[in-house]
């Protein structure tokens, strides 16, 4: 098997001896993204060309044969990457044709009305949660930040952006977010995280952001250091939305949210499985399986090795050390910061070998079989 996987491999025609049509965008976009530094050019360009291809020239999406679309974002992050271009202007909402993406019998574009669209914004907020309504906006916003500036056109002649904002303003909440009354306040942080590269991309001014910190620093747990048990992004979101808006506001309340990025790494060292290579999830929570936990640590030692960095550049040191201290916190020094760094990158070391492990077997998995049947 591995002696097939390698000719596979050196004839340029992964995966496996199924041709493009055959592929699904989601899996070819990780295993591109994952594997990128083990692959040949011919392949990356094969896979490149792939997704290119997937995009759809009337609404800007990248969607495969079997109807799996991607994030446009993602693909044109992708694409960037490897010094390639999408073919049209990218999609500005991901489910077309649903009713996330029809207001009033139109379909949601950069053609839409002012009006029309804070009526869309206003019909978001009614039909999804906080996490779902952030996703939504920030895959308006920011794909049609790109299309601005990919059109040589200045922010300014967006008749979208301001009306965003002021959305932001009218319907914030008092812990920082923006959940309806029946939404848990964990999802506020989520969907800040789903448009957080809209708002940095757009320029947009977000008022009270010293809320959203203390509202998520308030739900940390002293005993295995994850912000809720419920799952999937939220803890990784967490650290996204603290490291982010301190980032932002001259390091604000940089000395409680390292304090917090310390406990959670001290956990997620202990989550550790040796025997099998994975992270575990999250007490309480059993799903997602393994794989999916492992990633998740990946992705949040990643935001613990950005606030590192972050801090331990002078001038942010210099605003940290101003900072008051409560009652029995010690100041945090630069060795305790580069400790810190140290292990968030073994933790990220460990999720990044073990991603690639588990892609690479799912790829022989998939593919290989199909090879052997063709033959």
């Amino acid at each position: 098997m591995l002696i097939q996987a390698a000719a596979l491999w050196a004839a340029g025609n992964d995966p496996g001896r199924t041709n493009s049509s055959q592929w699904h965008i989601g899996e070819v976009y990780k295993y591109l993204n994952t594997l990128a530094d083990e692959l040949s050019p011919d392949q990356i360009d094969r896979y490149c060309r792939f997704l290119i291809d997937c995009q759809k020239p009337d609404t800007g999406n990248f969607v495969d044969a079997h109807g799996g679309n991607y994030y446009s974002l993602k693909v044109y992050h992708t694409l960037e990457r490897f010094g390639r271009k999408p073919k049209y202007p990218l999609g500005v909402c991901q489910n077309e044709g649903t009713e996330y993406c029809i207001i009033d019998g139109v379909t949601v574009s950069e053609k839409m009305p002012a009006e029309m669209f804070r009526k869309w914004l206003d019909k978001i907020r009614r039909i999804e949660d906080a996490y779902g309504a952030g996703s939504s906006f920030g895959h308006f916003i920011e794909p049609h930040v790109f299309n601005l500036r990919n059109a040589g056109k200045p922010l300014g002649s967006s008749p979208y952006i301001k009306v965003f904002q002021q959305g932001l303003v009218d319907n914030q909440g008092e812990n920082g977010f923006w959940n309806r009354l029946d939404d848990p306040e964990y999802n506020g942080w989520n969907g800040v995280m789903k448009m957080d590269g809209a708002l940095a991309k757009a320029g947009i001014k977000v008022p009270r952001q010293d809320r959203m910190i203390r509202t998520v620093l308030k739900y940390q747990n002293p005993k295995d250091g994850s912000f809720t048990a419920a799952g999937g992004c939220t803890n990784h979101n967490a650290l996204h939305t603290l490291r982010q808006w301190s980032k932002r506001n001259r390091m604000l309340m940089g000395e409680d949210i390292f304090r917090a990025m310390e406990l959670f790494t001290e956990c997620l060292e202990r989550r550790w499985d040796p025997v099998s290579g994975y992270f575990r999830p999250v007490p309480g929570f059993t799903q997602p399986p393994q794989f999916r936990a492992t990633e998740l640590a990946g992705m949040a030692a990643g935001n613990v090795i950005g606030y590192c960095r972050i801090l331990l550049d002078p001038e942010n040191r210099a605003l940290l050390d101003k900072q008051l201290l409560r009652k029995g916190q010690d100041r945090i020094t630069p060795d305790r910061i580069r400790s810190l760094l140290v292990r968030a990158m073994g933790i990220d070391a460990l999720a990044r070998d073990k991603i690639k492990e588990h892609l690479k077997a799912e790829h022989d998995r998939k593919y290989e079989q199909k090879s052997g049947q063709q033959q």
